[in-house]
């Protein structure tokens, strides 16, 4: 299984970014958006869905724009469909191999297998209406759960995903996303590095888009933090052994912060490990058990995850003002 060209375009997405495409379509130019990409919009780098930047794929892979310049490929995006998903490279910034990988191990063997030629592959064919992670910044069901009125529109078919929404929409929104992420809280502590890298005086001028751009490219691999709650410092020097292992190698220092940021959403979280110093998520399971069982509505607090756990804590029992930490 590889990936076509069709697979990856968006035909509403097309029409919606390049009004021109549609006033050619419509003077009988072209018979569809799909005919203007092949014949067209492709060599001209346009996007031809969310799920592939041509200016991100560029800056992030310099070689691949010298083998398009040398005629090796017609294309950014045709380069990335023949050998880049394989390669691991990451067509937009809104979706990680490494995260991916690290969350879904079951799609790491269908890989090995031969049942996808890329992780990539596996969230284009099903990852992404499965509602499966792209990034560690992104959670789908907290998307879903969080804004009513984008769960009401994915059920009616006016989007493929609540991915396809955040992705197009979601982040100038300022929608929740994440009880990982709070954009809100990143600006307003990190408003000089945000200022500084878009060299721009006000942190007004500093979109939202741009901030979790930031996030995502720079700020975790800074150790900054992505919310009040989550401490991506903490978490690489207080669990080094689970990380060394899981990442296979001697030195925590070898890891990255956003390596280590992965590993906590992806599988840290699952496992108990708490996301700052301020938390502790053992002692709040059993101090608020009942408030616990009773909003989960299950009968044992050993039915209540950790990661509902820590749901529950950034945003019922903070409004409660239950306490996170017992230390």
């Amino acid at each position: 299984m590889t990936i076509s060209l069709a697979e990856i375009f968006d035909e509403s997405y097309y029409l919606a970014q390049n009004p021109d495409v549609v006033e050619a379509i419509n003077q009988g130019g072209f018979s569809s958006a799909f005919q203007h990409y092949q014949l067209v919009g492709a060599s001209e780098e346009r996007a031809p869905s969310y799920l592939f930047d041509p200016q991100y794929y560029a800056q992030q892979n310099p070689d691949v724009v010298e083998a398009v310049e040398r005629g090796e490929y017609p294309s950014l995006v045709q380069h990335f469909i023949e050998v880049g998903a394989i390669e691991s490279r990451s067509s937009t910034f809104l979706f990680s191999d490494s995260f991916y990988q690290t969350r879904y191990p079951d799609v790491v063997t269908a890989v090995e297998q031969n049942q996808f030629s890329s992780t990539f592959d596996h969230f284009l064919k099903f990852g992404e209406e499965e509602g499966r992670w792209p990034i560690a910044l992104f959670n789908p069901r907290v998307y879903l759960e969080r804004n009513a009125d984008i769960a009401a529109a994915v059920e009616q078919g006016q989007y493929k995903s609540a991915f396809a929404h955040f992705a197009q929409l979601g982040i100038q929104e300022n929608r929740e996303f994440s009880q990982f992420v709070n954009l809100d809280y990143y600006r307003r502590t990190y408003a000089s590095q945000l200022t500084q890298f878009y060299r721009t005086s006000s942190l007004e001028e500093v979109s939202l888009a741009q901030t979790f751009n930031h996030l995502q490219e720079i700020g975790l691999s800074q150790g900054l933090n992505p919310s009040p709650f989550v401490d991506v410092e903490y978490i690489r020097n207080n669990y080094s052994s689970q990380l060394t292992s899981f990442y296979q190698t001697s030195q925590v220092t070898d890891i990255s912060f956003t390596q280590a940021f992965d590993y906590f959403t992806g599988v840290g979280l699952q496992q108990g490990l708490n996301p700052s110093p301020l938390i502790e998520l053992t002692s709040y399971r059993s101090k608020y058990a009942t408030e616990l069982t009773s909003f989960y509505g299950v009968q044992s607090i050993n039915e209540v995850s950790f990661t509902q756990t820590y749901n529950y804590l950034t945003s019922i029992g903070l409004e409660q003002g239950l306490k996170g930490a017992s230390r």
